[in-house]
């Protein structure tokens, strides 16, 4: 998909990808009520695509390998980027602003995050698990987040490294804190 613009749109994703090999280029989505763009069990790679207006996730990957390389997300109302279900995903050259969560790592998945910008972002980086039959997510990430209220939340089930720094859990329990308790927004649907 290249040179596309999902706009105003009301149903659950704005965009869902199942079991496909993808490629999206200059791609936005903009005022979305629920998740712009979920991807389940793919493949593929974004790249210098925009969203905004977001009425949950921007970035929603389960069981997904993804590359996503240039995207700007503004007013994501609960997470940038958020992966799960044993999905790997390569980010890199990133802004994020005026949103609630911004990359979450869960559920056995692991992340690698470089040039990541956030800025008025209420918690920028969570690393938990939510299923029981997963294990606990991974973030790796080049450089320590600023502009945050919450600069991470690490379950110690769970791992996050800062550049060569291995970050020690500072929470017992991630997701109490997520989908709308205290952080991100509750799933409407």
């Amino acid at each position: 998909i290249y040179d596309s613009v999902f706009s105003d749109n009301s149903s659950e994703d704005a965009l869902n990808l199942f079991r496909s090999d993808f490629v999206l280029d200059k791609v936005s989505f903009v005022n979305t009520e629920s998740d712009a763009l979920d991807v389940d069990f793919s493949k593929g790679k974004i790249h210098n695509s925009y969203f905004r207006n977001i009425g949950n996730d921007a970035l929603d990957f389960s069981g997904s390998n993804v590359i996503v390389d240039g995207a700007t997300i503004v007013n994501a109302s609960d997470k940038v980027l958020s992966a799960g279900e044993e999905s790997t995903v390569h980010a890199k050259n990133i802004l994020s602003s005026d949103s609630s969560v911004g990359i979450t790592s869960k559920d056995s998945s692991r992340i690698f995050a470089k040039n990541i910008t956030f800025d008025g972002v209420d918690v920028c980086l969570a690393v938990f698990n939510k299923k029981e039959f997963f294990k606990g997510g991974s973030i790796v990430i080049d450089e320590k987040p600023s502009n945050c209220n919450v600069p991470y939340l690490v379950e110690n089930s769970s791992s996050l490294s800062i550049g060569d720094q291995s970050i020690k859990s500072n929470s017992d329990d991630v997701e109490s804190l997520m989908y709308g308790r205290k952080f991100g927004r509750a799933t409407q649907r």
